[in-house]
C-alpha cells in the first residue's frame, strides 16, 4: 500500500477531487493536459505550463476560460474552471 501511495503524486483532502484541464494557444497549435486538485492555485498550472513551454514564459500572457479572463492568484473552483475544460493561452508580444 505505501509503495502505491508513493507512486500517486497527489493527496486528497476533503471536499477535494482530481481533474484534468487543457491549455491551449489560440491557433490549437499547442494543446497541454496537465493534471491537477480543484483546491489549486492556477498559477500552479501556468508554472507547469512554462516548464512543459518555457519559451512563452517570457512574455506577458492571458488565460481564459469560456471568454472570462482567469485570475491566476484564485484557485481552479473559484475561477469555475471545471473537469476536462479548454483554457485558452493569449500571448503578448513585446
Amino acid at each position: 500500500m505505501k509503495g502505491k501511495l508513493e507512486r500517486f503524486p497527489f493527496e486528497l483532502s476533503e471536499n477535494e477531487k482530481l481533474m484534468s484541464v487543457i491549455i491551449s494557444t489560440e491557433d490549437k497549435n499547442i494543446q497541454y493536459s496537465v493534471i491537477a486538485k480543484n483546491t489549486d492555485k492556477f498559477l500552479r498550472i501556468e508554472e507547469k505550463f512554462y516548464d512543459a513551454f518555457p519559451e512563452f514564459g517570457k512574455t506577458e500572457n492571458s488565460f481564459y476560460i469560456n471568454g472570462n479572463k482567469i485570475n491566476k492568484y484564485q484557485t481552479l473552483e473559484e475561477n469555475a474552471i471545471k473537469n476536462s475544460e479548454l483554457i485558452i493561452i493569449k500571448l503578448e508580444n513585446k
